[in-house]
């Protein structure tokens, strides 16, 4: 897939208020990619990278303004691999080569491309393309019950994962998906009650406690192995020895 098709979509999707239409729009570029290309476009509308931080701040995107390409050639898997390359840079003068590997990959991008890219890359990549937008057009695109792309996203807490299995394995593959220690669950994804008697019904025995101030952790265990999670789903078993300890 070029990556035009993924910014004209982006552009699309920025540029209507209207939920039903966003949804159309994204199943329908969703619908267009390739089984490896499905959780990038996933991932780079949600204004992340696969790679994490790869070691390039705003500031440092002005120094990579070069002139755009007239023609789209880059395709997504090109982004990919470049962001992989950047990631990957270490050592004495890394942060040269970081540039000059994003200057190649911006110097192959149209204009169009390349803003998408820098706001990507800044952090200012805003378009409506988040959460139940997205889910709703994987549900779409795949043929798939919303109910159980959203089971699916709470259980693995990465709309990527879920992407992939879609594109890989089709809708009968998230029936695979299930709660797992150490794969941190996405609280707000959980379903709303009427009523603690409502919401009892529907999970059968459960465990409640009443939330005072303080961080809000999950805490996994098996055995002598712990790790914490925040609600956005971040480990921060390191930062919290007195919690692993209790």
């Amino acid at each position: 897939m070029l990556l035009s098709e993924l910014v004209a979509a982006w552009q699309d999707v920025s540029a209507t208020r209207a939920r039903n239409e966003k949804t159309r729009r994204l199943a329908e570029l969703l619908s267009a990619a390739g089984p490896d290309e499905v959780p990038l476009v996933v991932t780079y509308l949600a204004g992340e990278l696969p790679q994490g931080r790869v070691g390039i701040g705003y500031a440092a995107l002005r120094d990579t303004i070069v002139d755009p390409a007239a023609a789209s050639t880059v395709t997504v898997a090109d982004v990919d691999g470049t962001f992989d390359a950047i990631a990957a840079e270490s050592g004495p003068g890394s942060t040269g080569r970081r540039l000059d590997r994003l200057r190649g990959l911006l110097g192959a991008a149209t204009e169009d491309e390349q803003t998408f890219l820098t706001q990507l890359l800044g952090g200012g990549l805003r378009q409506g393309a988040l959460g139940g937008v997205m889910q709703a057009a994987l549900s779409a695109a795949f043929e798939t019950p919303l109910e159980e792309v959203r089971r699916a996203a709470m259980l693995t807490g990465d709309l990527a994962v879920v992407a992939r299995i879609l594109a890989t394995d089709g809708p009968s593959g998230l029936a695979s998906v299930s709660l797992r220690l150490f794969t941190p669950l996405s609280p707000m994804l959980a379903q709303s009650a009427e009523s603690v008697g409502d919401a009892l019904e529907r999970t059968g025995a459960a465990a409640c406690e009443v939330k005072i101030d303080g961080a809000r952790v999950q805490i996994h265990r098996d055995g002598t192995h712990i790790e914490l999670y925040t609600r956005n789903l971040k480990n921060v078993t390191g930062r919290m020895p007195e919690v692993v300890a209790t």
